[in-house]
């Protein structure tokens, strides 16, 4: 009975030690929504009509639209920084944890979800878009919820000899990919994406926003590449760099029966001797090596270098502008310019759950490791 009498009593305190944490918690996200309200900065509750709909707009992968996702209590979508001030002020004070997201391609939801049960908010940023480009000192100021895509137009709007080192697809947002790095066609000539970021402004925990002489070189560094835990990066000062004002770009699909595997195990060995104003990459799937170049000079060129490395003839060789390379090179050779403004992507619009994942290689992967490949391939 004595033992019977502990248990009961332990159970008891179990219990009752659950219930303040759950009533806590309730206090917690209601005085963060109190708070929210009192600075007048919209946000939407798991019981509004368009809460799953604006949390949806950005889920890339359908894996995270199952009931079973963890999903944010808030959706808060700022219009202006001094909403993500008071926001990140408000989540501080009420111990609500807040989650970032741009917009572009978060394929793990990590932006969006929780793998544990937790109560959080997502600041969506996708309305905070603006892009400034000054061709006068070569730079450009772009908000954190802009998508490359943007960036790209509004450079190619200004000047068809400025261009910025940022990925292929128009669709990634600036945010995450800044903060991650930034691989691009540029970044053989120009480096990283994050190596061109001249200057930003931050929002630390305490709401105050900081610039790069403010916030000091080592945490300037840290947002860099080095993810999005040490604050909200409002928007970033780029510099651009000086392209021709024609540039070409190039594709060739060659089959298995066409010598595939030995284009592919050769590319590994010539792509990182070519000119650093060349950009060349390969897709392999469906049994053909998909080869895409972007060069920062003429067609005659770019054939003469392609056929004495690889033996691809450049049929398909195609001169234009540099903002026009970006959209022909991933959305395909009828896309315009405007195309690169459109936020729908190949994976938001597909019914399939997928998983993508990146790696490195520290040597080449032998021709016979190819040709298995080529094998499994449907």
């Amino acid at each position: 009975q004595e033992v019977h009498r502990r248990a009961g009593a332990a159970h008891l305190r179990l219990l009752g030690r659950l219930a303040v944490i759950s009533s806590s918690s309730r206090a917690s996200s209601h005085g963060f929504l109190g708070c929210l309200s009192d600075k007048r900065i919209p946000v939407f509750t798991q019981g509004s009509d368009s809460f799953m709909p604006r949390l949806n707009a950005y889920v890339r992968n359908p894996r995270f639209l199952e009931n079973t996702t963890v999903r944010p209590l808030y959706l808060v979508m700022p219009t202006n920084a001094g909403h993500v001030q008071d926001a990140v002020r408000c989540g501080r004070r009420h111990n609500m944890s807040i989650r970032v997201r741009s917009g572009g391609h978060d394929y793990e939801g990590l932006s969006y979800r929780s793998v544990n049960a937790s109560d959080f908010a997502v600041l969506d940023l996708s309305e905070l878009r603006t892009v400034l480009v000054d061709s006068q000192t070569s730079t450009a100021w772009v908000e954190s919820g802009a998508t490359l895509g943007e960036l790209y137009y509004a450079i190619g709007n200004v000047s068809d000899v400025l261009g910025f080192p940022g990925g292929v697809c128009p669709t990634v947002g600036v945010g995450g990919h800044f903060s991650g790095g930034g691989f691009g066609t540029l970044m053989r000539k120009h480096g990283l994406a994050v190596d061109n970021v001249v200057d930003a402004e931050l929002v630390v925990a305490n709401g105050t926003v900081l610039n790069r002489t403010t916030m000091g070189e080592d945490v300037f560094w840290a947002i860099r590449g080095g993810g999005g835990s040490f604050g909200v990066v409002l928007k970033w000062q780029v510099g651009l760099v000086t392209i021709p004002a024609t540039v070409s770009v190039f594709k060739e699909a060659v089959s298995g029966s066409e010598g595939a595997v030995d284009k592919v195990t050769r590319w590994q060995k010539v792509a990182p001797a070519l000119p650093g104003e060349l950009y060349l990459r390969v897709r392999v799937q469906e049994k053909k090596a998909d080869f895409r170049a972007s060069f920062l000079g003429g067609c005659d060129d770019l054939r003469r270098v392609m056929n004495r490395s690889l033996g691809l003839n450049g049929a398909d060789c195609k001169e234009m502008t540099w903002v026009e390379s970006v959209a022909y090179i991933w959305l395909g050779s009828n896309a315009t310019r405007e195309d690169l403004l459109s936020r729908n992507t190949s994976k938001s619009e597909s019914p399939n759950s997928f998983k993508a994942t990146t790696d490195y290689v520290r040597q080449a992967i032998p021709r016979d490791a190819w040709a298995e490949i080529f094998g499994k391939l449907v």
